[in-house]
């Protein structure tokens, strides 16, 4: 009976700790797309100084989050974002039209990750 007791408390961690990292990507992953989507709003309304200092916050972020999540998700989605993100600030000084389809690239990636970590019937299948 011990034995039992104990898988059960095994599983029930397993369980909790599972929720809790998925619940930590969607919290994550919500809040690195409202940044970008911010970013996008200030270069529309043609607001470069604070769409680079949204742009630095997003490295922070991105800083931060990339240990995280580098426990969590595939290495290569991983290089990908970095990569955008560190494009994102060089692209908004020289004022390329092409920092726009960097932010919608940026914005897929981290829904992208959103929706391939949790196990929905499609992943699983």
């Amino acid at each position: 009976m011990k034995r039992v007791k104990l898988c059960c408390i095994i599983l029930i961690f397993i369980i909790a700790f599972s929720a809790g990292m998925l619940k930590l990507i969607d919290m994550r992953c919500d809040e690195m797309l409202a940044t970008v989507s911010e970013i996008e709003v200030l270069l529309e309304k043609k607001e470069t100084a604070r769409a680079i200092e949204k742009t630095d916050e997003l490295n922070l972020l991105w800083g931060k989050y990339y240990k995280l999540l580098s426990c969590l998700v595939k290495h290569d989605k991983l290089s990908e974002i970095n990569a955008s993100v560190a494009k994102i600030k060089p692209l908004i000084k020289s004022e390329n039209a092409e920092v726009f389809s960097e932010l919608k690239s940026l914005s897929y990636r981290f829904s992208l990750i959103k929706d391939t970590e949790f196990p929905y019937w499609h992943n699983i299948l």
